[in-house]
C-alpha cells in the first residue's frame, strides 16, 4: 500500500522548479507587453498602417489560443516536460525570428509561433499548478499570475529605457532567457496530477452546471483579454498620438500591468481564506465598477 501512494504524494515540482515556474511567467508577461510599446517601431521599419502594426499583437494572441487549445489535447498524452520544453524553445524561436525578421510577413509568423509557445506555458503551468499544491494551489496559483505582471511592467519600462527602435534586441534577449529555464524541467513531475474529487451522483445535471460556468468563464476571458489588448497593446500609441513621448507613453503603459499586478499579489493570502466564488464575485463587482 504504501508503495502504491508514494509515487502519487510526490511534489509536482521542486523548488527550483517552482522558481523557474515564475521566471517563465515573467517571461510571458514581457512577451504580451512588448509589442504594444514597439509599434511605433513597427510602422517606421516596414512602412506599416496603425492597424497594420496592430496585426503584431494579433498573431501573438492568434498563437496563444491556438497553443492552448493545441496543449490542451496533449496535457496527459506526453510528459509535462515535454510540453513545457517545447513551449519554451517554440517562444524562443519566434522571439527571434521576430527580432531578424526581414519582412513584416516573416514577422507575423515568427509572432505567431511565439504565441504558441505562449500559449503552452500558460496553459501547462496553470493546469499543474492549479492541482500540485493541495489546499494551497489557490493561492500558488494567484503567485504564478502575478509574475505575469511582473513581466508585463518589465517589458514596457525596457522599451521605454532602450528606445521602441532597439525592440529586435530586446526580443533577441527575451529569446535568450528563455532557454535555462529548459535545464529546471528535470524537477517538474512528469505525469499530470489527477485533481481528488469523487465522482458526481447526477452526470447529466453536472455537465449542464459546467457548460454554464464555462460560458460565464469564457465570456469573461474575451472581455479580459479585449482590456488587456486594447490598453496594454494600444495605449502606448495613443498617447504618442496625443503628443507625449515614447518612453513616456511606454512607461505609462507599465501602470496598467502594475495594478494588475498589485491584485494578484494581494489575492494569494485572501485566497487562503475565502473560496474561489467569492474571490470571483467580489472581482467581477470591483471591474465592473
Amino acid at each position: 500500500m504504501s508503495s502504491t501512494l508514494a509515487p502519487a504524494r510526490a511534489p509536482v515540482f521542486s523548488p527550483a522548479a517552482v522558481v523557474a515556474s515564475c521566471v517563465g511567467f515573467v517571461l510571458i508577461g514581457a512577451l504580451q507587453a512588448l509589442y504594444g510599446p514597439a509599434i511605433p517601431a513597427f510602422r517606421e521599419e516596414f512602412g506599416l498602417s496603425p492597424s497594420g502594426a496592430g496585426l503584431g499583437l494579433s498573431a501573438h494572441f492568434v498563437g496563444g489560443v491556438a497553443g492552448v487549445l493545441l496543449f490542451d489535447r496533449l496535457f496527459g498524452r506526453i510528459g509535462n516536460r515535454r510540453i513545457l520544453g517545447a513551449s519554451y524553445l517554440l517562444m524562443a524561436l519566434g522571439a527571434a525570428g521576430f527580432a531578424l525578421a526581414p519582412n513584416w510577413p516573416t514577422a507575423l509568423a515568427a509572432a505567431l509561433l511565439a504565441g504558441l509557445g505562449f500559449g503552452g506555458i500558460d496553459y501547462g503551468l496553470n493546469q499543474l499548478f492549479a492541482v500540485g499544491f493541495g489546499h494551497r494551489s489557490t493561492a500558488m496559483l494567484n503567485i504564478l499570475n502575478a509574475h505575469f505582471g511582473v513581466g508585463a511592467i518589465l517589458g514596457p519600462a525596457l522599451i521605454g529605457v532602450v528606445g521602441a527602435g532597439h525592440y529586435p534586441a530586446v526580443f533577441l534577449g527575451f529569446a535568450l532567457a528563455n532557454l535555462p529555464l529548459l535545464l529546471c524541467l528535470k524537477g517538474v513531475r512528469n505525469q499530470a496530477p489527477q485533481p481528488s474529487g469523487t465522482a458526481p451522483d447526477s452526470p447529466g445535471a453536472l455537465g449542464r452546471s459546467l457548460a454554464s460556468v464555462l460560458c460565464v468563464f469564457v465570456a469573461l476571458y474575451v472581455l479580459h483579454v479585449g482590456i488587456e489588448a486594447g490598453v496594454g497593446g494600444w495605449e502606448p500609441t495613443h498617447l504618442q498620438t496625443v503628443g507625449y513621448g515614447a518612453g513616456v507613453a511606454a512607461t505609462a503603459t507599465s501602470v496598467y500591468w502594475l495594478m494588475m499586478t498589485v491584485g494578484r499579489f494581494l489575492v494569494a493570502p485572501i485566497a487562503l481564506r475565502f473560496s474561489a466564488q467569492a474571490i470571483i464575485t467580489v472581482s467581477c463587482a470591483g471591474m465592473t465598477v
